[in-house]
């Protein structure tokens, strides 16, 4: 039945037939998830884009054959398209019994991030603070030697690519479970002739005073300003218990700070010198042992130190007679 009232138009549907098993409607330049299971009993409650399992990857691929559907709500074409050219091996995969495996996203081009994570683990021997830009432009240099075109080092993809290779080292260096068992017991023999008060560890870490912070609240896009890199090093060493901290050993870019008020280091407990870019370099590690040696030689005690591989911790330390220094395996630390 249609009525027409003299000034509103109303339009009323009656015995209207009801409409089976419909998605929801999406709205305008939106696009949204289908979240209703078919009469068939294949459930498209949750894209399987990422993170699909083997089993549900066979469901998927035996689903579409039988009733020829393309499940665009459940999953993307060039992904479903991907996992027919893999259809054997994820069936392979669920006949041994690997059902419940989740296959990792394939990287786009292997041989730039291998490039770039060494360049990563090179910088960072040299005690070099990476920061995203720089990552982002040393990655365009070396595609363009890769010769990859048209690629878009994006945040999400420096993102990923830290995640892969290690957020904190972004080496790609990957360790074994053998290398991680064999250095382990190496660590346990050579730890095991010392009490726990008297093994150390030294490491450093920098402290960028100057520098702005990278993002903050504005109405606008701004323009970026020039980091400010000037940095103070902190070395620090304790022993395995805890029981034990050396003053901090800390190099700066000045020889005399104005802030020690003309006092020496000592006054302030901790162990300062300098050099232009006030990083640890290898006279300043071995003028420090020796330091640190010879206070040990006054008291009878002898101790062992671990360090990481690093340029500037030199391995010419043998004629130290208190102190036992090893160092880590490479990527161990």
């Amino acid at each position: 039945m249609v009525s027409f009232p003299s000034r509103n138009l109303r339009i009323v549907m009656v015995n209207s037939p009801p409409i089976l098993n419909s998605p929801p409607i999406a709205p305008n330049g939106t696009r949204i998830a289908s979240t209703w299971s078919n009469s068939k009993g294949m459930d498209l409650s949750h894209r399987l884009d990422r993170a699909a399992t083997t089993a549900q990857i066979v469901k998927v691929l035996d689903y579409q054959k039988r009733h020829k559907l393309t499940l665009t709500a459940t999953v993307n074409q060039p992904k479903l398209t991907q996992w027919r050219k893999t259809e054997d091996e994820h069936r392979a995969l669920l006949e041994s019994g690997q059902g419940s495996m989740r296959r990792n996203n394939s990287v786009m081009h292997p041989n730039l991030e291998k490039a770039l994570a060494i360049w990563c683990t090179q910088a960072l021997e040299q005690n070099t603070t990476i920061i995203t830009d720089v990552l982002r432009l040393k990655g365009q240099q070396l595609a363009d030697k890769l010769e990859i075109r048209d690629f878009a080092f994006s945040n999400g993809w420096l993102q990923g690519f830290k995640i892969r290779y290690s957020r904190d080292s972004c080496s790609s260096e990957k360790v074994d479970a053998k290398t991680r068992e064999e250095e382990r017991k190496r660590v346990v023999d050579l730890t095991n002739k010392y009490d726990p008060s008297d093994i150390f560890n030294m490491d450093e870490t920098g402290l960028f005073y100057a520098m702005r912070p990278s993002t903050g609240l504005a109405r606008n896009g701004r323009n970026g300003v020039k980091m400010n890199k000037t940095r103070i090093t902190f070395a620090f060493t304790v022993n395995a218990n805890g029981s034990e901290r050396l003053p901090p050993f800390i190099i700066g870019s000045t020889a005399k700070p104005r802030s020690f008020n003309k006092k020496p280091p000592s006054y302030y407990n901790h162990y300062y010198r300098s050099n232009k870019k006030a990083w640890m370099t290898g006279e300043l590690y071995v003028e420090w042992l020796k330091a640190r040696d010879l206070e040990l030689r006054s008291k009878g005690r002898k101790v062992q130190l671990w360090l990481d591989v690093f340029s500037g911790h030199t391995r010419d330390v043998d004629s130290f007679t208190n102190i036992e220094v090893h160092y880590f395996a490479l990527n161990m630390t």
